[in-house]
């Protein structure tokens, strides 16, 4: 027996291991601290994204409800015939100051409503002295309600009685059989926006802070450390220079106004930092922890490998006592090889006996195709002869025979387009016409989109073979028999009709029913479903009283 060589595989192993935990754990930690900054810094600003979306989707539909209200009262009966007097009374002014407070609701600390006519103005707070509409039609907020129809808002910056810091309005005008009388303006103040955006919970990420401006980057909010700013470009320009916040901002054209998330770099510091401790505290017990995992796994992987190896070098291919000798993996590698060895004479045999059956095979597969290519050069010489002695029916007859033939002959076309399988239903109904003669008609409705769509082969002809095989029976009147094809976005209908005897069975029946006669609507349903799935096969329209009626319909594409 050769002696197996020493070559300290154990030793090798053992190092490579090492080496491999060593690589594995220094890259991962490389890596780590390369891409731990970018990966927190676009996790953060996903979640500030998500939360500025939100924002902006509750600020949406604040403004549209609000907008609602104020279009209802500038339609409200009530109030438009208040409205439009010379003269109104304290009761009718109590009337219309209900209406502005049953709108306000819970909310008329933050947000107040004034009613401006000509002189008049009604408000649910003091009136400012910008919404005199004889001295200020045609600046600020009159100049915006006076040109704005939509949802937008106008950036409306002043201090209230109560010191609370208007932000923006929105408006409505009061118009009267055409007649204007003036508008609705309903206020909001930063603490309106302060206590809407206290909904939107952040605190899984950190504080959120937003600035909301006009399209024009006039603030109306800002909740960030730098107060006192009027544009948002020069708050935009102080954040960024010293670099304490991350910022993202979307649009929203249908009020009119831009949304700033501002988050403090300190929460994505405080997540690196935690992560680089924790990296630094574990790398250097993992390296040892991997080395001595190193050293027992080698050992134990390799000696049974030595001892196997022995054994299965001194080992003789007619030998039967090679033995298990272990539970585990290597046990297997024992069974598995004294099993080989006992095969290997077995699948010698087998091979052996493959090739003659493959020959055998050949050869039948050789005489098989000698019979129709017999028949198709039959037919065509009974054609030409046919056609030499002036029967020309005839020689029709077997040209479109041997177009059916040689369909059916090519074995590897599988799939044809619909205008190919219409050639053939085409020549079969021809040979069919000159046995029933003038028994019946065929009609083709097919639309054009549909023919150069692909279908299985001998999908349409069976059925019309069994329209005219077992439809025209027992009938004596002319039998008509229709072919429809039709297209949607997603499917192909096809439809196959007759006026025969029709069925006095159930399609179920006729598809289980082991006769003859109902193997060609067995075949279709069948190749149907295998091709498209069990959700697809034929069907009967039951409906259908005149004959028989039976329809499928198939992917566009197969």
């Amino acid at each position: 027996m050769k002696k197996i060589p020493n070559k300290s595989f154990a030793k090798y192993i053992t190092l490579w291991m090492i080496i491999f935990s060593i690589i594995s754990i220094l890259a991962f930690g490389i890596f780590s601290f390369s891409s731990i900054k970018d990966s927190s810094e676009l996790l953060f600003k996903q979640r500030v994204d998500e939360i500025i979306k939100s924002a902006n989707s509750l600020f949406n539909s604040q403004i549209e409800h609000y907008k609602n209200q104020l279009s209802s009262l500038s339609k409200d009966e009530d109030f438009l015939s208040i409205i439009s007097k010379d003269d109104i009374d304290v009761n009718e002014k109590n009337s219309i100051t209900n209406k502005l407070y049953n709108i306000l609701g819970t909310k008329s600390s933050s947000i107040s409503m004034h009613i401006v006519k000509g002189n008049f103005n009604l408000s649910t707070v003091n009136t400012p002295k910008m919404y005199n509409l004889t001295k200020f039609s045609d600046w600020g907020v009159l100049r915006y309600a006076k040109n704005n129809s939509d949802l937008t808002i106008y950036p409306n910056y002043y201090v209230w009685d109560n010191e609370n810091i208007n932000s923006f309005s929105i408006s409505e005008k009061i118009i009267v059989n055409d007649i204007f009388y003036g508008y609705i303006i309903m206020d909001f103040t930063s603490e309106y926006i302060q206590d809407l955006l206290n909904t939107i919970d952040t605190t899984h990420i950190g504080k959120v802070k937003f600035v909301i401006t006009s399209l024009n980057d006039f603030i109306i909010f800002n909740n960030v450390d730098y107060k006192n700013i009027r544009t948002s470009n020069l708050l935009k320009e102080i954040v960024s220079s010293n670099n304490e916040y991350i910022s993202l901002n979307t649009v929203n054209n249908d009020i009119g106004i831009k949304i700033y998330g501002f988050m403090n770099n300190n929460y994505i510091k405080t997540n690196i930092e935690i992560f680089y401790s924790t990296l630094l505290t574990t790398l250097f017990p993992t390296l040892l922890f991997a080395g001595f995992i190193a050293i027992i796994i080698s050992n134990k992987m390799v000696n049974p490998i030595l001892n196997l190896a022995k054994r299965v070098r001194g080992i003789k291919i007619e030998e039967t006592s090679f033995f298990k000798t272990r539970e585990d993996e290597l046990g297997e590698i024992e069974t598995a090889f004294i099993e080989l060895l006992n095969k290997i004479n077995e699948y010698h045999l087998i091979d052996i006996e493959k090739r003659e059956q493959l020959k055998i095979a050949e050869v039948k597969m050789l005489q098989s195709q000698i019979n129709p290519h017999f028949l198709y050069n039959t037919l065509d010489s009974i054609k030409w002869k046919a056609k030499l002695n002036g029967v020309d029916d005839i020689a029709k007859m077997a040209t479109e025979l041997g177009n059916v033939l040689k369909s059916s002959m090519n074995y590897n076309e599988t799939i044809v387009s619909v205008r190919e399988e219409l050639k053939l239903i085409q020549s079969y109904i021809y040979i069919q016409k000159e046995r029933y003669s003038d028994r019946f008609e065929f009609i083709l409705n097919a639309q054009d989109e549909v023919l150069d769509c692909l279908i299985p082969k001998f999908l349409l002809q069976p059925l019309i073979e069994n329209a005219i095989v077992h439809g025209m029976e027992e009938i004596s009147s002319k039998g008509i028999i229709k072919l429809n094809a039709f297209i949607d976005e997603k499917y192909l209908y096809f439809e196959v009709i007759d006026n025969g005897k029709g069925f006095n069975r159930s399609l179920d029946e006729i598809l289980n029913d082991n006769s003859s006669r109902s193997i060609a609507l067995k075949n279709v349903n069948k190749r149907i479903k295998l091709y498209y799935g069990d959700d697809f096969g034929l069907s009967l329209d039951t409906f259908y009283k005149d004959g028989s009626k039976i329809v499928f319909k198939i992917l566009k594409e197969i």
